[in-house]
């Protein structure tokens, strides 16, 4: 059961996993979630092989900082064997992430997975926004105004708000 209170008014709910997205949404105003991210899964090619997660590109940048100080240490130490392989880490590096992520580092579409993790974390989203109309009509108003779906979801209230979650 979900407990939602809003403008002094509070209403419980069945559990259902687009009350677990609108949370996720609320918890993090403005920020932008990747609909496969609230899906939990993993983007895949048409192939059905991973292009790259969450953890993988975060684990991507991580050593992309690595490699530049350790460029710059190798550089500084004047040893250009070392320079040579650090330099073509990065570059297959740098190489493989353009391939799997698109304009400002955000992940590529890739069909059909993308398509139908859109749909339904809309579907999700839309329908439990739906229910709270029943028996909340301020709340959902609100969170009609204030969540967008799509490929990228997101909280964007005019005002922010203190959730409790």
């Amino acid at each position: 059961m979900w407990e939602l209170s809003y403008q002094g008014i509070t209403v419980l709910l069945k559990d259902n996993k687009g009350n677990h997205d609108i949370a996720r949404l609320l918890a993090e105003p403005e920020k932008e979630f990747l609909c496969t991210e609230l899906m939990e899964t993993v983007l895949c090619n048409a192939d059905g092989i991973e292009i790259i997660d969450r953890k993988a590109k975060l684990e991507y940048q991580k050593r992309i900082l690595q490699l530049q100080a350790e460029i710059d240490e190798a550089e500084k130490g004047n040893n250009p064997t070392e320079t040579i392989q650090l330099r073509e880490e990065y570059e297959n590096l740098i190489e493989h992430l353009s391939q799997t992520l698109g304009l400002a580092g955000k992940r590529r579409k890739t069909g059909n997975l993308s398509e139908k993790a859109r749909s339904a974390v809309t579907w999700r989203i839309r329908s439990a926004i739906n229910k709270i109309e029943k028996v909340h009509s301020p709340l959902s108003k609100h969170l009609s105004k204030s969540i967008k779906t799509g490929t990228f979801c997101s909280y964007k209230p005019e005002n922010l708000i203190d959730w409790d979650i």
